[in-house]
């Protein structure tokens, strides 16, 4: 005889498309990793860069400030919370300070790293979208150089200039907070991020009661500012 335990890994949006067929949810042994700590985020790139050194990486291979912000306040704000999406930023700037021959990462080298990210991010989103939805590029874009507030009027306006139909709007908009693209209005001028199915169940409902107590007819969404760069977005 063997004991033997199982531990299996899956992301966050994977586990909620499972979630739904489980008979029994409350018997489910699960831990979910909350990556929207910023100090469990950031150590993601201290492990990868320090190795068995016992330095700050912070200070030994990063400048202090990126457009007047401490750098890993910089980093955390740019970025959609997940391991993939830090890695792939600090990624760029440490190859953009290679290639410059800085003898560490500067402000430019961080700051072009963002448009890359940037990127990256949109095209994550295009990636897992498409298949749903053939014409979310051209939506998307059609919401470039608008400002990072938006009217549901608005975002409805876009789907009709692309031809996305009446019946199929509910759905792409839940997806995109879903996806953390859009943030809803939970209080006036308090926006909400969703990074998995629980926080989107929860912030979904308190923006609902937020429209009903204030009898609000147009609810408002932000825009990420991983996707600013990459839009144009005016903040």
């Amino acid at each position: 005889p063997v004991n033997l335990s199982l531990i299996i890994f899956l992301r966050e949006d994977i586990f909620a498309l499972m979630e739904q067929y489980f008979p029994e949810r409350d018997k489910l042994q699960i831990s979910r990793i909350s990556w929207d700590d910023e100090e469990i985020l950031l150590r993601v790139i201290e492990e990868r860069i320090r190795g068995d050194d016992n330095v700050d990486i912070w200070a030994k291979y990063f400048c202090k400030t990126v457009n007047q912000q401490k750098v890993k306040e910089f980093i955390v704000s740019n970025i959609i919370p997940r391991p993939r999406d830090i890695i792939t930023l600090v990624k760029q700037a440490l190859g953009n300070a290679v290639s410059r021959k800085h003898v560490l990462i500067e402000e430019k080298d961080l700051i072009d790293a963002l448009v890359e990210y940037s990127k990256f991010a949109l095209d994550t989103l295009i990636t897992e979208l498409v298949p749903a939805y053939t014409d979310i590029r051209k939506f998307l874009y059609e919401l470039s150089a608008e400002s990072e507030i938006l009217k549901r009027s608005e975002l409805e306006e876009a789907m009709q200039n692309v031809g996305i139909m009446d019946e199929n709007r509910d759905e792409l908009i839940k997806m995109l907070c879903k996806m953390s693209f859009l943030g809803v209005e939970i209080k006036n001028n308090i926006f909400a991020f969703s990074y998995n199915e629980d926080q989107f169940r929860k912030y979904d409902a308190i923006a609902r009661k937020n429209i009903a107590r204030n009898n609000i007819t147009d609810c408002r969404y932000k825009i990420h500012k991983a996707f600013h760069v990459e839009l144009m977005i005016e903040a």
